[in-house]
């Protein structure tokens, strides 16, 4: 599954719907709230993230972010 926008609203009922029903969450997409990424990154450890601004990938505690 792959949950577009994931620190907004809709993204954040989106993945606690996913995380009630144990659906596995791909890929995360965010915008620039960093720090709810990554908590959301501990939560549900997608395989890539795709985030807003490059400048703040060094920000992001994933290995694979783009």
């Amino acid at each position: 599954m792959i949950v577009l926008g994931c620190t907004g609203s809709i993204g954040v009922n989106t993945l606690a719907i996913a995380k009630r029903f144990d659906l596995s969450i791909e890929i995360l997409v965010a915008g620039s709230n960093i720090k709810l990424l990554n908590e959301q990154l501990k939560e549900f450890n997608p395989k890539q993230v795709i985030i807003a601004s490059k400048d703040d990938i060094h920000k992001v505690n994933h290995k694979n972010v783009s």
